[in-house]
């Protein structure tokens, strides 16, 4: 299972390796997070969610949209998509823009106006504003 965490804006996907309820606490353990130090680096941190990885369509499994550029219905681009967050009406991207502030676009079927594999790059319709928001 992977969780996405954040502190102070920045977000980070960590896999869970191992839980277990300890005195009535949960304890977790994460892929590469093998000392108290590491350990230490995740206090405060919200979980924000559950990551389950959507792929690209026609590309092979497993390679996501991560590093794709998301460009908007006028052809400005609008950031590099860092990954995404499944959910149950549809997944979001996770996109940076060029001043490092990462947006949450819904990734709506109808709004998806071309993908285009080779040159990692999707055109979406998006609604004015949705940039703004997060």
């Amino acid at each position: 299972m992977r969780l996405i965490l954040k502190r102070g804006g920045k977000l980070r996907e960590v896999e869970v390796e191992t839980s277990r309820v300890v005195n009535g606490s949960l304890l977790v353990k994460f892929n590469g997070i093998d000392t108290m130090t590491d350990a230490y680096g995740l206090v405060g941190c919200d979980v924000c969610s559950i990551s389950e990885p959507v792929h690209a369509p026609d590309s092979e499994e497993g390679a996501g949209f991560a590093g794709w550029s998301l460009y908007d219905q006028h052809d400005r681009l609008v950031g590099v998509i860092n990954g995404t967050l499944d959910r149950v009406v549809q997944p979001l991207l996770l996109v940076c823009d060029d001043h490092g502030k990462e947006h949450l676009v819904p990734l709506v079927e109808e709004w998806v106006l071309s993908v285009n594999p080779e040159a990692g790059r999707i055109v979406m319709s998006l609604p004015e504003g949705l940039i703004g928001i997060n």
